[in-house]
């Protein structure tokens, strides 16, 4: 499959473990229909296309959108409804994909869910704790895949990146810093999604501090923390009680490892992770969107210290690289389609859970912003 008209990327794919797994990416049992025609959809359909897959269905509560929609992405002989529930009734579809805004994702779910359907769901996955594990509990019952679309979780990096972090020479990581941010203008404000309280409740901490949440939670194995703030000084829209702009928090674990991050939406774009061990320090200058989609790197800096008269530093810097076998977002819906075909319960459950628990960290820095960057303990 040529990508971009650039380059040839071959059919084997990281797992979640991050070992290669041979796919067969010309699968057609996988039928996907796309619940709203959101900008980020034309992004994932292109993405399923490369893994093989070719969704077979848009709704939008204009059916001329959806018409639209289908001919820009090329979406060939595509059903197109003009509402989400017809689609969810057409028995020709297994799985779906919704990028709705946050406060509509429960609603949504859950009837994707009564359904049948399998399920990718755009992040943030709802507000509250409770929402989140309802949808967990309720997709398990129903024996359907309900899966997040963090598309960083499926570079190749990842596996690269935990060699590198297992190492003697590394040390055990202690901290790690994150940063996500980009500048959004007066049009931004008044038209995007992300700064209306209603449709995006989590503002910048939803959209954008979703990642940094993830990134640890994968640092650490996915283990609970112990607790998390947000730090004051948070900044609102309009001063409203939702809708973030711009906050800072901080998630503890035990043994004094931590996350410390910033997101915004009145920064320069940034998206940088900082990790520090006992005895090094890697970084990455884009941890959430690479700066080219066929391979990936990240920074070891190893032995830091000053040189002998402190005029210098005497840190050695080594530059890993990962080669993708597919864009990251490819390789997510190839492993979402892997997982429909298997119903791998085991693996199913694996993938809800860290979706569970990045969700339930947000939820409770969103609580402390709520109430005065209080405490919140799991």
């Amino acid at each position: 499959f040529t990508f971009s008209g650039e380059q040839t990327f071959a059919t084997s794919l990281p797992d979640s473990k991050g070992s290669k797994t041979r796919v067969q990416l010309q699968t057609m049992s996988v039928k996907i229909g796309i619940i709203s025609a959101a900008n980020i959809a034309k992004k994932n359909v292109r993405a399923m296309k490369a893994a093989g897959l070719e969704p077979v269905a848009v709704a939008s509560r204009k059916i001329e959108k959806a018409q639209e929609f289908a001919k820009e992405t090329e979406m060939k002989d595509a059903k197109v409804f003009g509402s989400y529930d017809e689609l969810l009734a057409c028995p020709d579809i297994n799985a779906v994909y919704i990028p709705l805004p946050t406060s509509l994702h429960t609603e949504w779910v859950k009837k994707a869910v009564a359904a049948g359907k399998n399920i990718v769901v755009e992040k943030p996955i709802c507000l509250t704790a409770a929402e989140v594990n309802e949808m967990v509990s309720l997709a398990e019952q129903a024996g359907v895949v309900l899966m997040d679309g963090t598309m960083f979780m499926h570079n190749q990096r990842l596996s690269e990146l935990r060699a590198a972090l297992n190492t003697e020479e590394f040390g055990k990581p202690q901290r790690v810093a994150s940063n996500f941010s980009f500048y959004g203008n007066e049009e931004f404000i008044s038209t995007n999604i992300r700064s209306n309280e209603e449709l995006e409740p989590l503002g910048c901490l939803g959209d954008l501090g979703w990642y940094c949440v993830r990134f640890a939670m994968w640092l650490y194995d996915f283990e609970m923390p112990v607790k998390c703030w947000t730090n004051p000084g948070a900044r609102r829209y309009d001063g409203k009680p939702g809708n973030l702009r711009e906050c800072s928090c901080t998630v503890e674990w035990s043994d004094n490892r931590r996350l410390d991050f910033v997101c915004s939406f009145d920064w320069a774009f940034t998206q940088t992770v900082t990790i520090t061990s006992t005895k090094g320090i890697i970084t990455l200058d884009d941890f959430v969107l690479p700066n080219d989609e066929t391979h990936s790197d990240f920074v070891v800096h190893s032995t830091p210290g000053l040189n002998k008269l402190a005029t210098a530093t005497s840190t050695q810097q080594t530059t890993k690289v990962a080669k993708n076998t597919l864009p990251q977002e490819a390789a997510m819906w190839a492993c979402f389609a892997k997982l429909v075909e298997s119903k791998d319960t085991a693996a199913m459950k694996d993938w809800s859970a860290k979706m569970q628990k990045t969700q339930l960290v947000v939820s409770a820095l969103n609580e402390s912003s709520l109430n005065g960057s209080s405490v919140v303990t799991f």
